[in-house]
């Protein structure tokens, strides 16, 4: 059976990457927010990351040339759905997005949402140890399904926005607050940047979200080029995956 469909995976793609190269080459554009190592712009002004590389690399392989786009997270969501961003290596199940936009089947990397906390404090009991006390986030980042526990009233969380990573670890370590609430890929990317990579910073990871290829339905032929980019990820060998929905 694995066979069959590995087969059937590689037809596919076979014949839409025929399809596509039968035409003149589109431009595609990837819109990205500051997430690195996933993606970002380095020192010299250039989209960087391990997401942004794989895309360019699947997208020139079937044909597209690529131009990426810089935007803050609001601004990006706004433009995947009008069409003026056709692409966002981003998190699948996205639920203010989900009837404007296309999914890919297959995820190609994982984020991991973290609590940290002071190497002098217990490991907390969550969400019951969060009562009363404040949680430090990061402008711009949503937080999924912790979003309950801020919002919550019994657990009277006080929410202390920082506008970066950089400043919100600084304000973790002069106390703050009692928690900082981030994604561990950024985290360690600002800290190796810092030179701080050897500061203990306990953490507990309260969700693994999937990423991948999420195409706005305002690009013409949309359906086609994402039956493309899978057929490209399922002859790579990558894994069907079950994603969970935000709430």
């Amino acid at each position: 059976m694995k066979k069959v469909f590995l087969y059937s995976a590689a037809l596919i793609f076979s014949c839409l990457t025929s399809l596509t190269h039968a035409q003149q080459p589109k431009e595609l554009i990837i819109g990205f927010d500051d997430f690195p190592p996933i993606t970002y712009v380095d020192e010299q002004g250039q989209s960087q990351g391990t997401a942004l590389n794989y895309a360019q690399q699947v997208l020139e392989e079937l044909g597209y040339r690529v131009k990426f786009r810089a935007l803050p997270s609001a601004r990006l969501y706004k433009e995947l759905i009008s069409g003026k961003v056709n692409i966002w290596m981003g998190a699948l199940g996205k639920s203010e997005l989900k009837n404007h936009i296309l999914e890919s089947r297959y995820s190609i990397e994982q984020i991991n949402l973290a609590l940290y906390y002071p190497l002098e404090q217990v490991t907390p009991n969550l969400p019951y140890d969060l009562k009363n006390k404040k949680i430090i986030t990061i402008k711009g980042f949503s937080y999924w399904k912790v979003n309950t526990w801020l919002n919550d009233k019994d657990l009277n969380i006080k929410v202390i926005q920082a506008s970066s990573h950089t400043s919100a670890i600084a304000m973790l370590l002069k106390k703050r607050g009692d928690f900082l609430l981030s994604y561990q890929e950024p985290m360690s990317f600002t800290r190796q940047a810092l030179g701080i990579e050897s500061l203990q910073l306990p953490f507990i990871v309260l969700q693994k979200i999937p990423l991948s290829f999420i195409l706005s339905k305002q690009t013409p032929h949309a359906h086609s080029i994402m039956q493309a980019i899978d057929a490209h990820l399922a002859q790579s060998g990558l894994h069907i995956l079950e994603t969970e929905k935000e709430p």
